[in-house]
């Protein structure tokens, strides 16, 4: 590698470091809201009964959130994920919250607790679940509207221009709240030539990247052309960027 690339990289990674300087913050800030909401409805839950009931003693608070953090470690990527749809973050709720319940019920069995109403459970999970699926939608749009703002980006490439690859492009292009920066369109066919986005074929792909350092390649050749899309994810992981076939 010569002075000039090293140089090169060493501006790239500090101008990201300054306008993405945040961004590596959001996934956990996020899921310190996420158990904020957690904790919220158990203390509005703990407000409107009057009954004596074991589920609000320090021990169900504390295994409460013991086990939503586990359902946390596998499903909080969520607000990492740049392109997902509202259905999709619903859904991915609903399994981070029955993944939840599930360790938690676990627990308070282990607990052996025999003043707990099976209501006052269900009542719960009745209002968090609405809650933390409204927060995960709301989330979506903030980080919309922040990297619409240049904030948090990624530079990616497309290699293919197929339908999946225009399709792809376009999107893209047409929603700047999902933070990607199109650095270039590599194909072979001629009338790749004639797309806004050209910077090459196939051939060109390795050199373009080893010089403007990319984050991710979006790797969108027909199925056909195996051999093509391995050399493609080989020639990513030797610049260390994210391949997504």
């Amino acid at each position: 590698m010569t002075s000039r690339n090293i140089t090169t990289q060493t501006h790239y990674r500090d101008t990201m470091a300054k306008k993405g300087r945040y961004g590596q913050f959001i996934r956990g800030l996020f899921t310190i809201i996420d158990f904020l909401i957690l904790n919220l409805t158990y203390w509005v839950l703990y407000l409107l009964h009057d009954e004596p009931d074991d589920f609000f003693t320090r021990q169900v608070w504390f295994m409460m959130n013991i086990a939503f953090a586990a359902g946390c470690s596998i499903y909080s990527n969520i607000h990492n994920r740049r392109v997902v749809f509202a259905d999709r973050v619903v859904l991915t709720a609903m399994k981070s919250v029955v993944l939840f319940a599930i360790i938690f019920f676990a627990f308070l069995l282990f607990l052996d607790l025999n003043n707990i109403h099976a209501l006052t459970f269900a009542e719960f999970f009745l209002i968090f679940f609405p809650l933390l699926s409204l927060w995960w939608l709301l989330s979506r749009q903030m980080l919309k509207l922040y990297r619409s703002r240049g904030f948090n980006f990624k530079r990616i490439i497309i290699v293919g221009d197929g339908v999946v690859g225009t399709r792809l492009l376009n999107e893209m292009i047409e929603d700047n709240g999902y933070g990607y920066r199109i650095m270039g369109l590599f194909d072979n066919s001629d009338h790749a030539h004639d797309m806004e986005y050209y910077k090459g074929s196939l051939a060109d792909v390795d050199k373009f990247i080893a010089e403007n350092l990319i984050d991710e390649m979006y790797c969108t050749l027909p199925d056909d052309e195996e051999g093509t899309v391995q050399k493609m994810i080989k020639i990513a992981d030797n610049n260390a960027v994210e391949a997504v076939p």
